[in-house]
C-alpha cells in the first residue's frame, strides 16, 4: 500500500509513494515537534485541518 501526502494550503507540499512506514514515522516526527499525540493515519487526518495522508495505490499480494 502507498500514501500521498496533501496540505490543501500548499500544492507544492504533496509527497507521492509514501509506505506504511514512511507515512508513519512522519506522524511521530509531527507528534514530536507539533506536541501532538496522533497514533493512527486517521486520528491524523482528523486532527489536521490542512493536511492529510490517502491510499494512492493498493497492492495486490497472492498468498498461493
Amino acid at each position: 500500500m502507498l500514501f500521498e501526502y496533501h496540505e490543501s494550503d500548499d500544492d507544492d507540499a504533496s509527497i507521492y509513494g509514501l509506505t506504511f512506514e514512511e507515512v508513519n514515522d512522519w506522524i511521530q516526527d509531527h507528534n514530536e515537534y507539533y506536541e501532538t499525540n496522533y497514533q493512527t493515519i486517521q486520528e491524523f487526518n482528523d486532527g489536521e485541518p490542512y493536511r492529510e495522508f490517502i491510499v494512492s495505490e493498493m497492492v495486490n499480494i497472492n498468498m498461493n
